[in-house]
């Protein structure tokens, strides 16, 4: 199927005429903006309009993303630790906060297109925090506007400075926003945009999945201080289709602004994760308890930091602390390789016991081979500690 489209593509190309051997195709007339719409919204092309607002970051972003936060978010791992030297730091002004309003949920699918498009940029350093974020959208009012929608769009992909190409950070993007974008780029005849993508989905549901009902990008905000009812009154994002078509059929632009400010906060949410998780990769002990994460999995990525090299200053300490807090909880994961230590390094099986009864009396539900292990190991380590006695 690639390949067809690659080859109707091709033959498009070639059957266009040649630079200057015909008279440019009329220019068409840019409708005006539909009525319902504020002055904030502008024409950005053929069916196309543009708008730019500035909404505050909760808990503001550091002005430079420092290496550990890739010990949370390993999308930035290549950035920090590529093939030269280490890098010393991220300046925030390169990161470009992303997010589509679709038709569809699929990704791949040619029926599927982007209406809105979200694009926001760090802004305001204040007491060394980015406080604000300066966010474009453009919005497409009508199918035959989707190659000016693109373009616009692409645009702000494109830095001057090939060093300095834009962290794109997104809620899912890999998997859905930049595939979507990628698709529609290739339908229309344009090359896609490469994406230093930094996607927050997995780092949110290693840290949260057993906090929460669920780590949809709304339910983690609501752990997140200055977040909290920030999405009162707000319109589903499942809406946002039915919202465009009924635009479409009908001009209803109550329903189309409200999608736009739903995307908007979207974005605004964004931040305040990535701002989150700054703090905890900055304080994983006081940070991670505050904001409610999962000891275990912190005590786990800062472990693997350890074993591939990527640790900053201060990684095996908060690793230790982070590791025995979690095994005073009665994570199993953690209780296992501080139970391993110190029956074979330490040769105290009286310890290894007490963290192996600590596992198994735990909140956290053992599965059975896990459970098994446990058991085992406890019986062979009290036969270990009547023999010392």
């Amino acid at each position: 199927m690639a390949g067809n489209l690659k080859a109707r593509l091709s033959r498009i190309r070639e059957l266009r005429p040649a630079s200057g051997s015909e008279a440019p195709p009329p220019r068409r007339e840019q409708p005006p903006v539909p009525r319902g719409f504020s002055s904030e919204w502008q024409p950005a092309g053929y069916q196309c309009l543009k708008r730019s607002i500035t909404v505050d970051i909760p808990g503001g972003i550091p002005v430079t993303i420092e290496a550990p936060l890739s010990i949370l978010v390993p999308d930035l791992i290549p950035l920090f630790y590529g093939d030269g030297p280490p890098c010393a730091g991220i300046p925030s002004k390169r990161l470009l906060f992303f997010d589509l309003e679709t038709t569809g949920l699929s990704a791949a699918g040619s029926g599927t297109i982007a209406f809105l498009a979200a694009l926001g940029r760090p802004v305001t350093p204040c007491n060394g925090a980015a406080g604000g974020l300066r966010v474009t959208q453009y919005l497409l009012l009508d199918f035959p506007g989707e190659a000016d929608f693109l373009t616009n769009t692409l645009r702000e992909f494109s830095f001057c400075d090939q060093d300095d190409s834009p962290v794109t950070v997104s809620y899912n993007g890999k998997a859905f926003d930049g595939q979507l974008l990628k698709t529609r780029c290739l339908m229309n005849g344009f090359e896609p945009p490469f994406l230093q993508h930094c996607d927050l989905l997995h780092p949110s549901r290693r840290l949260w999945k057993h906090t929460l009902p669920d780590c949809s990008q709304g339910t983690v905000e609501s752990l997140l201080p200055g977040l909290e009812g920030a999405r009162d009154g707000d319109l589903s994002g499942a809406f946002a289709p039915e919202m465009w078509f009924r635009f479409l059929r009908e001009g209803d632009t109550e329903g189309l602004l409200a999608v736009c400010d739903h995307n908007i906060r979207d974005l605004r949410g964004l931040a305040g994760i990535l701002a989150a998780l700054c703090r905890v990769a900055d304080a994983p002990l006081e940070a991670g308890a505050a904001l409610h994460c999962r000891t275990e999995a912190l005590a786990l990525r800062f472990r693997e930091a350890l074993f591939r090299g990527f640790a900053a200053s201060g990684t095996q300490d908060a690793a230790e602390a982070l590791l025995h807090r979690a095994a005073e909880e009665g994570a199993p994961r953690a209780c296992r390789i501080l139970a391993i230590r110190a029956e074979r390094v330490l040769q105290d099986p009286a310890q290894a016991l007490d963290w192996t009864r600590r596992a198994l009396a735990g909140p956290a539900p053992l599965s059975g081979g896990l459970r098994e292990e446990f058991l085992h190991r406890q019986e062979r380590l009290v036969r270990k500690t009547l023999l010392t006695r």
